[in-house]
């Protein structure tokens, strides 16, 4: 099956005058098919794909780099248009030459439906990098115009979260003297990245600019100088800053919130929207991947505060949805929240999940004092605001969880399903049952695998004497389960009265074979 797919990708319109990158492409599968794909190493390539001789130095004589950048362009090129829907994909995963193979059957629908809230969902933008124009200067550094965007156009090309325009396509407007907003709508390109240099002496200066077609005006420039001898290392430079930019401008969702913006490696920025985009789809298989994608991130960089209090906040959903039955997870959550608000003392985010994971250790005033510091850093922060209402709720303390609950969708013109739940469990909590479900409901809706939702959607339906309409959700409960209801999540409530009733109604609506580790505690 694999050699037909690659046979299909190599004679596709995509590949057709990329004889570099069939062949290259054609060499990995058959070293994976050998066996060998993890030991495949860039000499080796420049050997055997690109007849290099044996003094080939790969410091001199880039050529796998930039073949094997050239090849992964091609391959989402491939996948965005003839592959959309082929049922497995090639993927070769940045830092390293051994293909993936990535299994696509998957519904779509259902993936989209789980991350409604959450992700402002938007089509991949489409950048174009154009030619720097030279000014005033000697006609012997024209070629650094083509050097520049190339360094630029290297850095973006392994992007999972661009589009990157043809370097051909884009390169044939070099002449043109049409206004940016035309070249970009002939181009169908969200972002222009153009720029001008100068070189006098031995010194180049450079301005360049990001324009937005959306917006219609230019949203990020910058000037840099530096020798004529250090300009590979400058040309590098540029290019990285505007990686960077544009990481923070796409980004699908609120960054600021997050803290995403606060590492200098768009690669760790790019993981932790990957690892919170598999995490809103809250099953195993999901959350396991989303551990993935931020330890990957600190991997990239070991103090990037977002990525540690994502990895934290994992490790506590899955301790309370029973996916690990490791008792030290809760013990690794708070290594890492803690580092986290080292490395972010001023991370509303991570003193919030910092809050969060001193509930699911009982340490109930620590809780309560780091969810309150979290807000009182950031007043209007969402995902601080409900983690303080479920905190206090929690404890008890349901009407002043309720006052920060209405605060997050006062706020908030699209709250999330956990928004949701925060109001409905403060309602709950107050017995409210009746406005609780209806929140819960609209949680439901909103995103279908997050369990906590659908059980205190039962558990309210029983306190109103809806006994005979709890049955699709303990269906759904169960289907969400993979038929093992041993794994449904463990009471919300840290306050003694209010567990006692979340149990009582939980063995009234059959949702009671758990293993409920508070239950003997």
């Amino acid at each position: 099956m694999l050699n037909t797919h690659l046979e299909k990708i190599i004679t596709s319109p995509v590949f057709a005058k990329s004889k570099r990158q069939r062949e290259l492409l054609t060499y990995l599968v058959q070293q994976m098919n050998a066996g060998k794909g993890p030991r495949v190493k860039g000499y080796v390539i420049a050997l055997d794909v690109f007849k290099r001789n044996e003094n080939f130095d790969p410091s001199l004589d880039a050529i796998v780099r930039v073949e094997v950048g050239r090849l992964r362009h091609k391959l989402r090129e491939y996948y965005q248009s003839i592959g959309l829907n082929d049922l497995i994909e090639i993927s070769l995963p940045k830092g390293t030459y051994c293909i993936q193979i990535i299994n696509r059957e998957i519904n779509k629908d259902s993936q989209d439906q789980a991350l409604t809230g959450v992700f402002n969902r938007v089509s991949t933008p489409k950048i174009a990098v154009m030619p720097f124009k030279m000014i005033d200067s000697d006609d012997c550094f024209q070629e650094l115009a083509l050097e520049i965007a190339d360094y630029i156009i290297f850095e973006l090309v392994d992007s999972d979260s661009i589009y990157l325009i043809s370097r051909q396509i884009s390169f044939s407007y070099n002449q043109s003297s049409s206004l940016p907003s035309q070249i970009a709508g002939l181009l169908g390109a969200q972002y222009l990245i153009e720029g001008s240099y100068h070189v006098a002496e031995d010194l180049i200066s450079l301005r360049v600019r990001v324009f937005n077609h959306l917006k219609n005006s230019y949203i990020w420039q910058e000037r840099f100088s530096f020798k004529i001898e250090d300009k590979n290392e400058g040309f590098r430079t540029i290019a990285a800053c505007i990686y960077k930019f544009l990481i923070d401008d796409i980004s699908p969702i609120d960054a600021d919130a997050f803290d995403l913006k606060q590492t200098n490696s768009p690669v760790a920025q790019q993981l932790v929207i990957k690892g919170m985009e598999s995490f809103w789809k809250y099953s195993p298989k999901h959350i396991r991947l989303a551990k993935k994608y931020f330890q990957d991130a600190l991997n990239f960089d070991f103090n990037y505060s977002s990525a540690g209090a994502w990895l934290a906040r994992t490790l506590i959903y899955e301790h309370i949805a029973n996916f690990n039955d490791q008792t030290t997870s809760l013990d690794c959550a708070q290594q890492l929240s803690e580092k986290a608000c080292q490395d972010n003392p001023n991370s509303s985010f991570a003193l919030a999940v910092l809050g969060w994971l001193h509930l699911w250790k009982k340490n109930q005033a620590l809780s309560i004092e780091f969810a309150r510091k979290a807000v009182l850093i950031d007043p209007e922060n969402s995902e601080a605001l409900s983690f303080l209402s479920m905190i206090l709720t929690s404890n008890g303390y349901c009407k002043e969880g309720l006052i920060f609950a209405n605060r997050v969708h006062e706020l908030n013109l699209y709250p999330t399903h956990v928004n949701k739940f925060s109001l409905g469990f403060a309602l709950f909590g107050l017995a409210r049952y009746q406005e609780a479900k209806e929140m819960f409901e609209i949680g439901c809706n909103m995103n279908e695998t997050f369990l906590p939702n659908y059980v205190y959607r039962a558990l309210s339906k029983v306190a109103i004497g809806e006994m005979d309409k709890i049955e699709p959700i303990r269906e759904k409960i169960l289907c969400v389960l993979g038929g093992n209801i041993n794994k449904l999540s463990i009471s919300y409530f840290v306050d003694e009265n209010l567990k006692a009733i979340d149990l009582n109604l939980r063995e009234e609506a059959g949702l009671s074979l758990v293993c409920n580790r508070w239950r003997n505690q």
